[in-house]
């Protein structure tokens, strides 16, 4: 077998499900990412609230496990620690009505949403902090620029498993036809906010999903946190957090609180109040399909945005592509 040396830019959980499949197979896999972490939007924020160490899962809230091959490595999460069923009941709420949530097994990343990123990203090489500027390739494979000075390769494959806005302006240069595709993809943006309130707040929901006039889309309280606070996830509505996308955090933490205590009838203040914008957050449109692959070029595109905005079918879309690099002929030389 000859071992490829590929190169998954974004260490999310598309780009992690690739490189795990392309290890499998015996390759060399180095992924870039230009977050601090791994888990992209399967993310957790920590702070420190008194003698408290709290955790908010500010991005993804939980994922679902339908695929029976999703599911089973779900199940090995479970059994290692990583991943729990997911702890609330989830209610939908309108100007008019409460109901419950269609339920169905629900999990989640523990002690946060990211451990799942963080158990998928274990014995790979993730290379973090660092963002990739541009793709080029020369008679001795790809080569990836970090920055004007710094660069690195050569690799024989490239994997872009970014949101489709920032895998455009990547693609671009390089690969055109994969770039349009990716330019006909939607993804949303959200602000989320992260509340913690000194005592319990009378509320008769642990989880809601929000219809109606409420610029909120969700809110979720943060029960794993062992602590006498309250603490909770809000996220706003599309169309909001596109109106709003450049005001402030603290404005964004503000509004969101008030439209919270207008949401649940209460007239607690909360200790501490933050925000978090998201750009690309919830895939609007899809490609339909889980991955690209231009062997030619040896350049591969995955994420949630070939599929839909789910977790699971960013994984998905990953393994599929990795599988298909995998049992694919190498790159002719240029």
């Amino acid at each position: 077998m000859v071992i490829r040396r590929v190169a998954v830019v974004g260490a999310g959980i598309a780009g992690l499900a690739c490189a795990r499949q392309l290890v499998a197979s015996g390759h060399a896999v180095t992924i870039y990412d230009k977050g601090r972490g791994v888990g992209g939007r399967a993310a957790t924020r920590r702070m420190q609230i008194g003698d408290s160490d709290l955790r908010f899962d500010h991005g993804a809230q939980y994922f679902t496990a339908r695929d029976s091959a999703f599911r089973a490595l779900v199940d090995r999460l479970v059994a290692a620690g990583a991943v729990e069923r997911y702890p609330n009941s989830v209610i939908g709420i309108t100007d008019t009505a409460r109901t419950l949530f269609p339920d169905e097994p629900r999990f989640v990343g523990t002690p946060g949403m990211n451990a799942m990123a963080k158990a998928l990203a274990d014995g790979l090489d993730v290379e973090t902090s660092s963002r990739i500027r541009e793709c080029t390739r020369d008679a001795h494979g790809w080569a990836l620029a970090l920055s004007d000075e710094v660069r690195t390769g050569p690799f024989d494959n490239v994997v872009i498993a970014v949101p489709a806005e920032q895998a455009a302006e990547l693609l671009l240069p390089i690969a055109p036809s994969l770039a349009h595709e990716a330019q006909a993809a939607r993804t949303s943006p959200c602000w989320a906010a992260m509340l913690v309130f000194a005592s319990p707040v009378g509320v008769d929901f642990e989880a809601a999903r929000v219809g109606g006039s409420s610029p909120l889309a969700w809110v979720a309280q943060m029960k794993r946190n062992s602590s006498a606070y309250s603490c909770w996830v809000l996220h706003a509505k599309p169309d909001w957090s596109r109106e709003n996308i450049e005001q402030s955090a603290e404005w964004v933490a503000d509004a969101l609180a008030r439209e919270f205590s207008e949401l649940a009838h209460i007239g607690v203040q909360p200790l501490h109040a933050s925000a978090h914008r998201w750009r690309y957050a919830q895939v609007q449109t899809s490609t339909g399909r889980p991955f690209a692959w231009d062997a030619g070029l040896g350049i591969g595109v995955c994420g949630d945005w070939r599929l839909g905005p789910r977790l699971e079918l960013a994984w998905q879309s990953g393994d599929a592509l990795g599988s298909e690099i995998a049992n694919s002929a190498p790159p002719p030389r240029q």
